[in-house]
């Protein structure tokens, strides 16, 4: 072996000649304390180890971290020429192992192993592949490729849901679910199961006929066009499906039928650390031991001809993108081909060629972290980098963000990370989706959208589909890279355009420690306002000090540092996971700091002269001149008097009185003190009395709500009901009652009055049913509209509209307290002293003038009452019947106070001290406009309620 150094690397090469096919020798260059490797444990996917002894390296070994006195010394196996090199250990000693996988191809002169040595393993990482990148020349580092666009987008897999029983209806109804949950996929996989295949070959390039009739483009066309999907991505193997392709179906393209070739060496049992196989394959890893039977390959020189024609058909069948899996399998058909090195790279750029011509690069490789693909691979960039994702096994979770974690730390410069698909509804949900947060890569589910955790995914990604990603690949902080101790959490770095971020997880169990800031790598000097996905805003730090982390079983928490500029720091969307990231733009100027965001929501910025505060919308700003210098220094104390309450006389009529009085008290007057909360920060495990006061004096909630930008469109929508209700429900029925009143027939009167006043038993449910019902495509609406218009096609979505909704409120509530109400007036008028009308008729006034200087004034100051009491409830619009009516479509006319307090307190974000806040200013507001109307009433007319 030589050394094979170049002045102008940081780093060494080793080289070995052979004239064989496969060759081992010992490596004697390695060197350190403790080694953290990353092995292949079955043949698609690499696992993380921490040994003690350089002997205990396992079978497979392509990366080795060794840390020595004075910093790291870090180990590749290198793809070079036709050779693949791999590192094992036996007896203490390190051995290379060098092979073709084609007895035919000797294995020549080639390098074998490259060394560098630093005291940051990060950026020795990122040094390494610049120089292979420049030495080998045989693959493209990540900051020079193009990444796919659903990379930004929230995906679903179909895989976990519904395994391979899939089809047109179930995947448009899974896509409409989401949808329907407030939630716009960006990208859908559909997953295996959607070909036409026999005996498991792939027999046509379209999909099943049974299962998608209308072909695949109907499904992808109907959940784009219904569901707002942006891409639509569909799965087959590197061979078209698990034993390849038909031969007889692709005969052009020089299908022959192959079994696997596998090395005795990987048929190893179980190893002692619970691996599947001590190796890199194993018979049993392969499903349904396809590894017994053949495999339809297609010949290598048909290949990218293959992949052009298959990918083309794809793009004709509305898929926007592949999901390539198995590609690792490829070694084991690498006789008489000239080697699996060659195999690989084959695959590699007709496929990728293919991709890039007809999907523009949309490729997810999958079940491909070996070094013959990460040291060859193209244009290609998202790259899955751990084994599947197992819902049921709650050992596997952290063991499945360890080995990603790891992975991304070994190939960060090359590819995009995907961390895999997860379940939002499972017990670990928040656990993954924290992972998956600050990963870098890709964010999609595989839940059955019957049991999805809704709220969860929309703290990974906005309402259009979009989620934002960390700007590079999340790795294990330095202190975990070999071994975590017992008891303190899993810790993981990366950082945004804005912020730095550190995410821990429980493992196996509670896990508890203060994490020193400077855990992420390459966090400069400074202070940084530190917030807590679990706990809120913990303070301003600085590199120097520690953050709380106290997790139990299941848990997860990402700490976000945003740095402090200037006397601010913006941390950005505190309603999603990784706040920073969802972050555009900042702009500072002498006035303050705005905040542009990717959607709107709540918005978290420290500053040095107020401290945190959240603000609601897209585009926030936070002027410099904030503060709590107003703040009260003290409280007056209440006065009691009781004193001569009780008369002697009055006794017994007080006792009768006094169940409702204490009626009255626990349900009117003891809630009350709950409304202490709305100047507080509730926390429920610490109460009402002991969760701390809010910012600005308490009173920041109340400066939250009606600074918000969406503070006077829900007001106008509130006031619109409001007065548009009050003015119609008070003069109908007064003509009403009055018409109704000159009817002389009896049994019309009766008639009429039954048939006005019957809807008002029918539920609001009920009469929201019907306005649905009513509007909908067949509805009686559409059916009259269509008749009169003559146009077959008309379909006038009038619950989707927002200019028609509070016409529909407005006009449904009349229908069905119309008669109702005027029952009232028609009891005033029953009090009109009939002398007054003969009176009238005898000086000549005819009815007009009788209803309107007699019947007129009688109502009046019943009216006068009916209209004070609605004044004062004139923020208070019925909550039910407006919530609903609610639709996507008319949500800018129909979000109300009452139905905003709802979603905030109960349905969304439980900030139950912001919407204590809302329903008290809402109270406040409601008893002056009630003192108003009363007082100018008084004025005007002499008629009021006091």
């Amino acid at each position: 072996m030589s050394d094979n150094y170049n002045g102008s690397t940081r780093g060494k090469f080793y080289s070995h000649s052979a004239d064989t096919s496969e060759a081992v020798f010992q490596f004697p260059y390695i060197e350190g304390e403790i080694f953290s490797v990353c092995y292949r444990n079955v043949s698609c996917w690499l696992r993380e180890k921490t040994v003690s002894e350089k002997g205990d390296i396992p079978e497979e070994t392509i990366f080795v971290l060794a840390k020595r006195e004075g910093g790291y010394k870090l180990y590749f196996a290198l793809c070079d020429g036709v050779a693949r090199c791999s590192l094992f250990g036996e007896s203490g000693k390190v051995f290379v192992r060098a092979e073709t996988g084609d007895g035919g191809t000797p294995l020549g002169t080639f390098r074998c192993v490259y060394v560098i040595s630093g005291e940051d393993p990060y950026e020795c990482v990122r040094t390494a592949y610049e120089e292979l990148r420049r030495e080998l020349g045989t693959f493209t580092l990540k900051k020079d490729k193009k990444t796919p666009y659903f990379a930004d987008l929230f995906g679903y897999c179909t895989y976990n849901a519904y395994y391979d029983d899939i089809g047109h209806d179930v995947i448009v109804g899974a896509a409409e679910k989401f949808k329907d949950n407030g939630v716009t996929l960006g990208f859908l996989i559909v997953d295996a199961g959607w070909q036409t295949t026999d005996d498991m070959k792939m027999t046509s390039f379209s999909a099943d006929v049974d299962k998608f009739p209308y072909g695949l483009k109907e499904t992808a066309n109907e959940c784009k066009r219904k569901y707002g999907l942006k891409e639509f991505i569909v799965w087959h193997t590197y061979c078209g499906f698990w034993k390849g392709v038909d031969a007889d179906s692709f005969e052009k393209y020089g299908v022959k039928r192959e079994k696997f070739n596998i090395p005795q060496r990987f048929l190893k049992t179980a190893a002692a650390d619970g691996d599947n196989f001590n190796a890199t394959v194993g018979e049993n890893f392969y499903p349904m031991n396809i590894a017994y039977e053949d495999t339809g390959l297609v010949s290598q020189d048909m290949a990218g001809e293959f992949y052009s024609d298959f990918y083309k058909s794809l793009k004709e069948q509305g898929a926007d993108g592949v999901k390539v899996d198995a590609m690792t399998w490829i070694e084991a058909f690498a006789e008489g081909k000239g080697g699996r090195v060659k195999m690989m790279k084959t695959l590699l750029f007709a496929m990728q060629n293919a991709a890039d011509e007809n999907f523009g690069g949309e490729v997810i490789n999958c079940s491909s972290c070996s070094n013959d693909f990460f040291l060859n691979i193209g244009n290609g960039s998202v790259t899955r980098t751990s084994g599947d994702y197992m819902p049921d096994k709650n050992t596997e979770n952290e063991i499945h963000i360890k080995t990603n974690a790891f992975v991304s730390f070994w190939t960060d410069p090359v590819i995009v990370p995907d961390w895999d698909m997860f379940e939002t509804g499972s017990k670990w949900g928040g656990y993954h989706a924290a992972a998956r947060a600050v990963s870098g890569g890709p964010v999609y589910c595989t839940d059955d959208p019957q049991n999805a955790d809704y709220s969860l995914i929309r703290k990974l990604s906005t309402a259009d589909g979009r989620v934002k990603r960390c700007v590079a690949a999340a790795k294990p902080t330095e202190a975990c890279l070999f071994g975590t101790p017992e008891g303190e959490p899993f810790r993981i770095f990366n950082r945004t355009e804005n912020a730095y971020v550190l995410a821990a997880f429980s493992r196996g169990g509670n896990a508890a420690k203060d994490i020193p800031a400077r855990e992420i790598n390459g966090l400069p000097e400074g202070r940084y306002a530190a917030y807590s996905s679990l706990r809120g805003f913990l303070g301003v730090v600085t590199e120097k000090d520690t953050l709380p982390c106290k997790l139990c079983e299941s848990e997860a928490e990402i700490f976000t540092l945003a740095p402090v500029k200037d006397g601010f720091a913006v941390v950005g969307m505190t309603d999603k996971l990784n706040p920073s990231a969802f972050t555009e733009e900042v702009t500072r100027d002498k006035n303050g700091v705005t905040v542009k965001c990717a959607e709107s929501g709540k918005v978290g910025i420290y500053c040095d002269k107020g401290g945190f505060c959240e603000k609601y919308g897209k585009v926030v700003k936070v002027s410099v001149r904030g503060g709590n210098d107003d703040a009260p220094k003290g409280g007056a104390k209440l006065k009691k008097s009781v004193k001569n309450f009780f008369g002697p006389n009055n006794m017994m009529m007080y006792l009768m009185l006094l169940p409702t009085l204490a009626y009255i008290f626990i349900f009117g007057y003891l809630p009350l003190a709950g409304l202490v909360m709305a100047f507080k920060n509730f926390i429920p495990s610490l109460g009402i009395w002991d969760s701390p006061w809010a910012d600005m004096g308490g009173f920041h909630h109340f400066h939250f709500f009606v600074t918000m930008p969406d503070f006077w469109n829900i007001l106008k929508n509130t006031l619109v009901l409001s007065v548009y209700s009050i003015v119609v429900n008070t003069i109908l029925p007064i003509i009403l009652a009055l018409f109704m009143n000159e009817i002389r027939n009896v049994h019309y009167k009766k008639t009429v009055q039954t048939i006005s006043y019957a809807p008002y038993f029918v539920s609001v449910m009920v009469v929201c049913g019907m306005l649905f019902s009513f509007s909908g495509e067949e509805g009686i609406i559409n059916r009259v509209m269509r008749f009169l218009s003559g146009d077959p096609e008309l379909n006038i979505k009038a619950m989707e509209s927002a200019a028609l909704f509070p016409h529909l409120y407005v006009i449904s509530g009349l229908w069905q307290g119309l008669g109702w109400w005027a029952i009232i007036y028609m009891g005033t008028l029953a009090n009109v002293d009939a002398n007054l009308h003969e009176a009238a008729i005898i000086d000549g006034a005819g009815r007009m003038k009788r209803i309107w200087h007699i019947n007129v004034p009688t109502i009046l100051p019943m009216a006068t009452i009916m209209f004070i009491m609605s004044i004062g409830n004139m923020l208070s619009v019925g909550f039910e019947k407006v919530y609903l009516m609610q639709t996507a479509g008319n949500l800018s006319a129909s979000q109300i106070i009452s139905t905003y307090v709802y979603n905030i307190s109960f349905r969304i974000d439980n900030q139950f001290s912001y919407a204590t806040a809302i329903g008290l200013f809402n109270s406040v507001i409601n008893i002056f406009l009630l003192w108003l109307a009363n007082f100018i009433s008084k004025r005007v007319s002499e008629t009021s309620l006091w």
